[in-house]
């Protein structure tokens, strides 16, 4: 939260200080307002939840399903493709979430 507040603080202070210079263009005006209107929780969101900035974790966890479909050669409708995504999702999902209480967590939903 602290660096979060620290990157909000500079960019804030830079988008402030030079928003109604004349001599900046246009897009550069537009950009800074943008800036300004978004603010701290939608900017550094991964900073202050504590949520990693990339997606790697979400590919790894995928990683042994998509070699699991591409070994008994995929689906073979996209309906049946659809579904296996959508409950492997969730499976993992609910994984992450409750490591200690899975199966619990998982028929309540």
């Amino acid at each position: 939260m602290r660096e979060a507040d620290e990157l909000w603080g500079r960019t804030y202070r830079l988008a402030k200080l030079t928003r109604k210079n004349l001599e900046d263009p246009d897009k550069l005006r537009r950009l800074k307002d943008q800036l300004l209107r978004a603010g701290k929780r939608k900017l550094f969101a991964c900073l202050i939840y504590d949520t990693p900035a990339d997606n790697n974790r979400a590919e790894r966890d995928l990683r042994p399903l998509v070699l699991k479909r591409k070994r008994s050669f995929g689906s073979k409708t996209v309906k049946g493709a659809k579904a296996m995504s959508t409950v492997m999702s969730v499976c993992t999902t609910m994984f992450r979430r409750h490591p200690d209480h899975y199966f619990k967590a998982l028929a309540q939903v």
